[in-house]
Protein backbone atom coordinates (compact mmCIF):
# COMPACT_ATOMS: atom_id res chain seq x y z
CA UNK A 1 0.00 0.00 0.00
CA UNK A 2 1.73 3.09 -1.18
CA UNK A 3 0.49 6.49 -1.97
CA UNK A 4 2.17 9.00 -4.12
CA UNK A 5 4.91 10.97 -5.89
CA UNK A 6 8.59 10.83 -6.92
CA UNK A 7 11.64 13.05 -6.68
CA UNK A 8 14.98 11.64 -7.85
CA UNK A 9 16.55 15.06 -8.25
CA UNK A 10 14.56 15.79 -11.37
CA UNK A 11 11.49 14.57 -9.48
CA UNK A 12 10.44 12.15 -12.18
CA UNK A 13 6.78 11.13 -11.78
CA UNK A 14 5.99 8.76 -14.62
CA UNK A 15 4.93 5.23 -15.40
CA UNK A 16 6.00 5.40 -19.06
CA UNK A 17 9.14 6.62 -20.81
CA UNK A 18 9.08 10.35 -21.51
CA UNK A 19 9.15 11.45 -25.13
CA UNK A 20 11.19 14.62 -24.82
CA UNK A 21 14.43 16.43 -25.40
CA UNK A 22 16.54 15.98 -22.28
CA UNK A 23 20.11 15.83 -23.51
CA UNK A 24 21.65 16.61 -20.13
CA UNK A 25 19.52 14.32 -17.90
CA UNK A 26 22.35 11.93 -17.12
CA UNK A 27 24.84 14.73 -16.49
CA UNK A 28 22.62 16.54 -14.02
CA UNK A 29 23.69 16.17 -10.38
CA UNK A 30 21.58 13.47 -8.78
CA UNK A 31 20.61 13.40 -5.10
CA UNK A 32 18.51 10.24 -5.18
CA UNK A 33 15.32 10.83 -3.23
CA UNK A 34 11.65 10.43 -3.97
CA UNK A 35 9.77 13.35 -2.45
CA UNK A 36 6.61 15.45 -2.43
CA UNK A 37 5.87 19.09 -1.89
CA UNK A 38 3.66 19.91 1.07
CA UNK A 39 0.97 22.49 1.79
CA UNK A 40 1.44 25.38 4.19
CA UNK A 41 -1.09 23.71 6.49
CA UNK A 42 0.98 20.51 6.63
CA UNK A 43 4.21 22.46 7.14
CA UNK A 44 2.58 24.27 10.06
CA UNK A 45 1.45 21.01 11.67
CA UNK A 46 4.97 19.60 11.35
CA UNK A 47 6.48 22.90 12.60
CA UNK A 48 8.58 23.52 9.48
CA UNK A 49 9.59 27.11 8.72
CA UNK A 50 8.11 27.02 5.23
CA UNK A 51 6.36 24.72 2.76
CA UNK A 52 8.81 25.12 -0.11
CA UNK A 53 11.10 22.18 0.70
CA UNK A 54 10.96 18.51 -0.31
CA UNK A 55 9.37 15.92 2.01
CA UNK A 56 11.21 12.66 1.40
CA UNK A 57 9.08 9.58 0.65
CA UNK A 58 11.83 7.17 -0.43
CA UNK A 59 15.57 6.74 -0.97
CA UNK A 60 17.16 5.38 -4.15
CA UNK A 61 20.03 2.92 -3.74
CA UNK A 62 23.69 3.78 -4.39
CA UNK A 63 23.03 7.53 -4.45
CA UNK A 64 24.19 10.56 -2.49
CA UNK A 65 21.02 10.43 -0.40
CA UNK A 66 21.56 6.83 0.66
CA UNK A 67 25.25 7.35 1.42
CA UNK A 68 24.44 10.47 3.47
CA UNK A 69 21.92 8.52 5.55
CA UNK A 70 18.82 10.45 4.48
CA UNK A 71 15.52 8.74 5.32
CA UNK A 72 11.84 8.95 4.41
CA UNK A 73 10.06 11.69 6.40
CA UNK A 74 13.16 13.92 6.27
CA UNK A 75 12.27 17.41 5.02
CA UNK A 76 15.03 18.95 2.88
CA UNK A 77 14.99 22.74 2.90
CA UNK A 78 18.46 23.73 1.73
CA UNK A 79 21.80 22.92 0.12
CA UNK A 80 24.88 24.78 1.39
CA UNK A 81 23.93 28.48 1.69
CA UNK A 82 20.87 28.13 -0.56
CA UNK A 83 17.38 27.70 0.89
CA UNK A 84 14.13 26.64 -0.74
CA UNK A 85 11.55 29.37 -1.03
CA UNK A 86 8.74 30.46 -3.33
CA UNK A 87 9.99 29.86 -6.88
CA UNK A 88 13.25 28.19 -5.78
CA UNK A 89 12.77 24.46 -5.36
CA UNK A 90 15.34 21.86 -4.39
CA UNK A 91 15.56 20.92 -8.09
CA UNK A 92 16.39 24.53 -8.93
CA UNK A 93 19.09 24.72 -6.26
CA UNK A 94 20.76 21.47 -7.32
CA UNK A 95 21.12 22.75 -10.87
CA UNK A 96 23.83 25.07 -9.53
CA UNK A 97 26.08 22.04 -8.99
CA UNK A 98 27.86 19.36 -10.98
CA UNK A 99 27.96 15.61 -10.36
CA UNK A 100 30.58 14.68 -7.76
CA UNK A 101 30.37 18.07 -6.03
CA UNK A 102 30.39 17.86 -2.24
CA UNK A 103 27.48 19.66 -0.61
CA UNK A 104 25.90 20.12 2.81
CA UNK A 105 22.24 19.09 2.94
CA UNK A 106 19.98 20.91 5.43
CA UNK A 107 16.89 19.08 6.59
CA UNK A 108 14.44 18.43 9.42
CA UNK A 109 14.23 15.03 11.12
CA UNK A 110 11.87 14.36 14.01
CA UNK A 111 11.18 18.10 14.24
CA UNK A 112 14.86 19.08 14.60
CA UNK A 113 17.13 20.79 12.10
CA UNK A 114 20.08 18.71 10.96
CA UNK A 115 22.77 18.87 8.30
CA UNK A 116 24.83 16.25 6.52
CA UNK A 117 27.59 16.33 3.92
CA UNK A 118 27.07 14.39 0.70
CA UNK A 119 28.79 13.95 -2.66
CA UNK A 120 26.34 14.29 -5.53
CA UNK A 121 26.23 11.59 -8.18
CA UNK A 122 24.61 10.87 -11.54
CA UNK A 123 21.31 9.21 -12.24
CA UNK A 124 23.13 6.41 -14.04
CA UNK A 125 24.71 5.43 -10.68
CA UNK A 126 21.34 4.66 -9.12
CA UNK A 127 20.22 1.15 -8.17
CA UNK A 128 16.45 0.73 -8.03
CA UNK A 129 14.91 -1.79 -5.66
CA UNK A 130 11.80 -3.29 -7.24
CA UNK A 131 9.51 -5.53 -5.21
CA UNK A 132 6.83 -7.88 -6.41
CA UNK A 133 3.64 -5.91 -5.73
CA UNK A 134 1.89 -9.04 -4.50
CA UNK A 135 4.51 -9.22 -1.73
CA UNK A 136 4.39 -5.55 -0.80
CA UNK A 137 3.62 -4.83 2.85
CA UNK A 138 -0.07 -3.99 3.19
CA UNK A 139 -1.69 -2.41 6.25
CA UNK A 140 -5.25 -2.76 4.97
CA UNK A 141 -7.01 0.55 5.57
CA UNK A 142 -9.05 2.85 3.36
CA UNK A 143 -9.91 6.49 3.70
CA UNK A 144 -12.94 7.45 5.78
CA UNK A 145 -14.23 11.01 5.55
CA UNK A 146 -16.49 10.62 8.59
CA UNK A 147 -16.02 13.51 11.03
CA UNK A 148 -12.74 14.54 9.41
CA UNK A 149 -11.49 18.01 8.51
CA UNK A 150 -8.23 19.69 7.51
CA UNK A 151 -7.45 20.79 11.07
CA UNK A 152 -7.07 17.22 12.30
CA UNK A 153 -3.68 15.61 12.82
CA UNK A 154 -4.04 12.15 11.34
CA UNK A 155 -5.94 10.07 8.78
CA UNK A 156 -9.35 8.57 9.56
CA UNK A 157 -9.70 5.05 8.18
CA UNK A 158 -11.93 2.08 7.49
CA UNK A 159 -10.44 -1.39 7.93
CA UNK A 160 -10.09 -4.09 5.26
CA UNK A 161 -11.16 -7.65 6.13
CA UNK A 162 -8.39 -10.14 7.00
CA UNK A 163 -5.75 -7.40 6.94
CA UNK A 164 -2.92 -6.37 9.24
CA UNK A 165 -5.09 -3.51 10.47
CA UNK A 166 -7.86 -5.91 11.48
CA UNK A 167 -5.44 -8.32 13.17
CA UNK A 168 -3.93 -5.61 15.40
CA UNK A 169 -7.37 -4.35 16.46
CA UNK A 170 -7.96 -1.25 14.37
CA UNK A 171 -11.61 -0.38 13.75
CA UNK A 172 -13.59 1.69 11.27
CA UNK A 173 -13.39 5.38 12.20
CA UNK A 174 -10.01 5.22 13.99
CA UNK A 175 -7.79 8.26 13.37
CA UNK A 176 -4.22 7.08 12.68
CA UNK A 177 -1.66 9.67 13.83
CA UNK A 178 1.64 7.73 13.75
CA UNK A 179 3.11 4.56 12.27
CA UNK A 180 6.38 3.42 13.84
CA UNK A 181 6.55 6.90 15.42
CA UNK A 182 6.41 8.67 12.02
CA UNK A 183 3.69 11.35 11.78
CA UNK A 184 0.77 10.47 9.50
CA UNK A 185 -1.08 13.50 8.15
CA UNK A 186 -2.27 12.22 4.78
CA UNK A 187 -2.27 9.19 2.48
CA UNK A 188 1.17 9.99 1.14
CA UNK A 189 2.53 9.64 4.68
CA UNK A 190 0.60 6.40 5.12
CA UNK A 191 2.13 4.94 1.97
CA UNK A 192 5.63 6.13 2.87
CA UNK A 193 5.50 4.53 6.32
CA UNK A 194 4.26 1.20 4.95
CA UNK A 195 6.73 1.25 2.06
CA UNK A 196 9.64 1.49 4.51
CA UNK A 197 8.82 -1.96 5.89
CA UNK A 198 9.20 -5.53 4.69
CA UNK A 199 6.54 -8.19 5.05
CA UNK A 200 6.94 -9.82 8.47
CA UNK A 201 8.31 -6.70 10.18
CA UNK A 202 6.83 -5.57 13.48
CA UNK A 203 4.89 -2.32 13.28
CA UNK A 204 3.37 0.04 15.81
CA UNK A 205 0.29 2.15 15.04
CA UNK A 206 -0.79 5.10 17.19
CA UNK A 207 -4.39 6.19 16.72
CA UNK A 208 -7.27 8.02 18.36
CA UNK A 209 -10.58 6.29 19.13
CA UNK A 210 -13.41 8.10 20.90
CA UNK A 211 -11.04 10.83 22.00
CA UNK A 212 -8.46 8.46 23.53
CA UNK A 213 -4.96 7.85 22.15
CA UNK A 214 -4.14 4.15 21.76
CA UNK A 215 -1.30 2.00 20.44
CA UNK A 216 -1.50 -1.33 18.63
CA UNK A 217 1.31 -3.44 17.23
CA UNK A 218 1.80 -6.61 15.25
CA UNK A 219 3.38 -8.20 12.18
CA UNK A 220 2.60 -6.63 8.83
CA UNK A 221 1.14 -8.91 6.15
CA UNK A 222 1.53 -8.78 2.39
CA UNK A 223 -1.23 -7.78 0.03
CA UNK A 224 -1.50 -11.39 -1.16
CA UNK A 225 -1.88 -12.66 2.43
CA UNK A 226 -4.65 -10.20 3.11
CA UNK A 227 -6.96 -11.95 0.62
CA UNK A 228 -8.67 -8.68 -0.18
CA UNK A 229 -12.42 -9.38 -0.21
CA UNK A 230 -14.07 -6.80 2.01
CA UNK A 231 -17.84 -6.44 2.15
CA UNK A 232 -17.53 -2.68 2.63
CA UNK A 233 -19.51 -0.88 -0.09
CA UNK A 234 -18.74 2.36 -1.84
CA UNK A 235 -21.32 4.39 -3.70
CA UNK A 236 -18.76 5.66 -6.21
CA UNK A 237 -19.26 3.37 -9.17
CA UNK A 238 -15.86 4.34 -10.58
CA UNK A 239 -14.10 2.76 -7.57
CA UNK A 240 -16.42 -0.14 -6.74
CA UNK A 241 -17.43 -3.31 -8.54
CA UNK A 242 -19.86 -5.47 -6.57
CA UNK A 243 -18.53 -8.74 -8.02
CA UNK A 244 -14.85 -7.91 -8.04
CA UNK A 245 -14.04 -5.88 -4.93
CA UNK A 246 -12.85 -2.36 -4.36
CA UNK A 247 -9.81 -0.20 -4.98
CA UNK A 248 -6.65 0.10 -2.90
CA UNK A 249 -3.73 2.51 -3.17
CA UNK A 250 -0.37 1.44 -4.61
CA UNK A 251 2.51 2.69 -6.73
CA UNK A 252 3.54 1.79 -10.25
CA UNK A 253 7.14 1.82 -11.47
CA UNK A 254 8.58 2.41 -14.91
CA UNK A 255 11.72 0.77 -16.32
CA UNK A 256 13.94 3.37 -14.65
CA UNK A 257 12.41 2.82 -11.24
CA UNK A 258 10.50 6.09 -11.28
CA UNK A 259 7.36 6.01 -9.18
CA UNK A 260 3.90 7.50 -9.65
CA UNK A 261 0.73 7.30 -7.60
CA UNK A 262 -2.23 5.39 -8.96
CA UNK A 263 -5.18 3.43 -7.63
CA UNK A 264 -5.48 -0.20 -8.59
CA UNK A 265 -8.34 -2.65 -8.06
CA UNK A 266 -7.35 -6.08 -6.72
CA UNK A 267 -9.85 -8.87 -7.29
CA UNK A 268 -10.39 -12.36 -5.99
CA UNK A 269 -10.56 -15.11 -8.60
CA UNK A 270 -13.59 -17.42 -8.30
CA UNK A 271 -11.54 -20.15 -10.00
CA UNK A 272 -8.67 -19.95 -7.52
CA UNK A 273 -9.12 -22.53 -4.75
CA UNK A 274 -6.17 -21.08 -2.85
CA UNK A 275 -7.69 -17.60 -2.62
CA UNK A 276 -4.76 -16.08 -4.52
CA UNK A 277 -5.25 -12.75 -6.24
CA UNK A 278 -5.11 -11.80 -9.86
CA UNK A 279 -3.02 -8.99 -11.27
CA UNK A 280 -4.46 -5.52 -10.60
CA UNK A 281 -7.37 -4.53 -12.78
CA UNK A 282 -7.43 -1.02 -14.20
CA UNK A 283 -10.25 1.50 -13.76
CA UNK A 284 -13.03 1.65 -16.33
CA UNK A 285 -12.63 4.97 -18.17
CA UNK A 286 -14.48 3.94 -21.33
CA UNK A 287 -16.99 6.64 -22.29
CA UNK A 288 -15.40 9.28 -20.07
CA UNK A 289 -14.59 12.66 -21.56
CA UNK A 290 -12.68 15.76 -20.49
CA UNK A 291 -13.94 19.29 -21.12
CA UNK A 292 -10.96 21.66 -20.91
CA UNK A 293 -11.18 25.40 -20.13
CA UNK A 294 -8.81 28.12 -18.98
CA UNK A 295 -8.29 28.16 -15.21
CA UNK A 296 -9.60 31.49 -13.95
CA UNK A 297 -7.92 33.68 -11.35
CA UNK A 298 -11.09 33.49 -9.25
CA UNK A 299 -10.92 29.68 -9.12
CA UNK A 300 -7.20 29.79 -8.31
CA UNK A 301 -7.90 32.20 -5.46
CA UNK A 302 -10.64 29.98 -4.07
CA UNK A 303 -8.41 26.88 -4.18
CA UNK A 304 -5.50 28.67 -2.52
CA UNK A 305 -7.67 30.11 0.25
CA UNK A 306 -9.74 26.97 0.90
CA UNK A 307 -6.89 24.44 0.86
CA UNK A 308 -3.94 26.62 1.83
CA UNK A 309 -2.18 26.10 -1.51
CA UNK A 310 0.08 28.37 -3.54
CA UNK A 311 -1.15 27.66 -7.07
CA UNK A 312 -0.40 30.27 -9.71
CA UNK A 313 -1.12 30.29 -13.45
CA UNK A 314 -0.29 33.38 -15.50
CA UNK A 315 -1.51 31.82 -18.76
CA UNK A 316 1.54 33.22 -20.55
CA UNK A 317 3.26 29.91 -21.39
CA UNK A 318 2.91 28.99 -25.05
CA UNK A 319 2.06 25.30 -25.53
CA UNK A 320 0.40 23.48 -28.41
CA UNK A 321 -1.47 20.26 -29.07
CA UNK A 322 -2.63 19.96 -25.46
CA UNK A 323 -4.92 16.94 -25.14
CA UNK A 324 -6.05 14.60 -22.39
CA UNK A 325 -7.99 11.57 -23.58
CA UNK A 326 -9.14 8.28 -22.01
CA UNK A 327 -6.97 5.20 -22.56
CA UNK A 328 -9.39 2.34 -21.91
CA UNK A 329 -6.67 -0.31 -22.14
CA UNK A 330 -4.67 1.25 -19.30
CA UNK A 331 -7.64 2.59 -17.35
CA UNK A 332 -6.03 6.03 -17.28
CA UNK A 333 -5.77 9.16 -19.44
CA UNK A 334 -3.14 10.12 -21.99
CA UNK A 335 -1.80 13.64 -21.38
CA UNK A 336 0.05 15.21 -24.31
CA UNK A 337 1.37 18.65 -25.20
CA UNK A 338 4.22 20.38 -27.07
CA UNK A 339 6.33 23.21 -25.70
CA UNK A 340 8.79 24.93 -28.04
CA UNK A 341 10.70 26.94 -25.45
CA UNK A 342 13.23 25.29 -23.14
CA UNK A 343 13.44 25.68 -19.38
CA UNK A 344 12.74 24.05 -16.04
CA UNK A 345 9.26 22.56 -16.60
CA UNK A 346 6.82 21.19 -14.00
CA UNK A 347 3.41 19.60 -14.55
CA UNK A 348 0.87 19.44 -11.69
CA UNK A 349 -2.71 18.21 -11.47
CA UNK A 350 -4.94 18.89 -8.44
CA UNK A 351 -8.33 17.38 -7.67
CA UNK A 352 -11.27 19.54 -6.59
CA UNK A 353 -10.37 18.97 -2.93
CA UNK A 354 -6.98 20.61 -3.47
CA UNK A 355 -4.92 17.39 -3.33
CA UNK A 356 -1.99 17.12 -5.72
CA UNK A 357 -2.62 13.86 -7.60
CA UNK A 358 0.12 14.23 -10.21
CA UNK A 359 3.49 16.00 -10.22
CA UNK A 360 6.21 15.69 -12.82
CA UNK A 361 9.32 17.89 -12.65
CA UNK A 362 10.91 17.52 -16.10
CA UNK A 363 14.02 19.55 -15.37
CA UNK A 364 15.36 21.47 -18.37
CA UNK A 365 12.86 20.47 -21.04
CA UNK A 366 11.45 21.27 -24.46
CA UNK A 367 9.62 19.22 -27.06
CA UNK A 368 6.79 16.69 -27.02
CA UNK A 369 5.48 15.45 -23.68
CA UNK A 370 3.39 12.31 -23.24
CA UNK A 371 2.42 10.43 -20.08
CA UNK A 372 -0.51 8.55 -18.56
CA UNK A 373 -2.42 10.13 -15.67
CA UNK A 374 -4.86 8.49 -13.24
CA UNK A 375 -7.28 11.38 -13.64
CA UNK A 376 -10.35 9.36 -12.64
CA UNK A 377 -9.03 8.28 -9.24
CA UNK A 378 -11.59 10.48 -7.47
CA UNK A 379 -14.36 9.93 -9.99
CA UNK A 380 -16.06 12.56 -12.12
CA UNK A 381 -15.75 16.25 -11.35
CA UNK A 382 -13.25 19.09 -11.74
CA UNK A 383 -9.46 18.74 -11.82
CA UNK A 384 -6.88 21.49 -12.32
CA UNK A 385 -3.83 21.25 -14.61
CA UNK A 386 -0.87 23.63 -14.13
CA UNK A 387 2.13 23.61 -16.48
CA UNK A 388 5.04 25.85 -15.45
CA UNK A 389 8.28 26.66 -17.23
CA UNK A 390 10.65 29.08 -15.52
CA UNK A 391 8.57 32.24 -14.81
CA UNK A 392 5.79 31.36 -17.25
CA UNK A 393 2.78 29.11 -16.66
CA UNK A 394 -0.59 28.02 -17.96
CA UNK A 395 -3.61 26.59 -16.12
CA UNK A 396 -6.61 24.57 -17.26
CA UNK A 397 -9.77 23.31 -15.58
CA UNK A 398 -10.45 19.70 -16.56
CA UNK A 399 -14.08 18.69 -16.12
CA UNK A 400 -14.28 14.90 -16.15
CA UNK A 401 -17.66 13.38 -16.98
CA UNK A 402 -19.21 10.30 -18.49
CA UNK A 403 -20.53 10.79 -22.01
Amino acid sequence: MRYLLTFCLLTFFSSLPLLAQCDDCYETPFLGVYSNGISRNKAKKLKFENSEGSYVTGIIGNTAAEKAGLQPFDYIFGIDEYRTDNGRSLTYILKKYDPRDEVTIHYYRNGKKQQQKARLGKRSDAEYNKRNKREDPFLGVEQSNRNWDESMFGVRVNVVDNSTAESIGLENGDLITHINSFPILDWTDMGTAIDMMEVGNQMKVTYIRKGQTRNSSGTIKSLADTKYNSSYSNSDSDNWNEKKGKSSYSYSYDSDGRKKTKVEVWTKSDADDNDAYNEPETRNVAGMQVNMNDLSNATIGQLNERYDLSISARNNLSISNLTITPNAKKGQFDLKFDVASKGNTIVDIYNEEGRNIYNYDLGSFSGDFEDTVDLAQNGTGDYYLIIRQAEKSIGKTLNLSRG
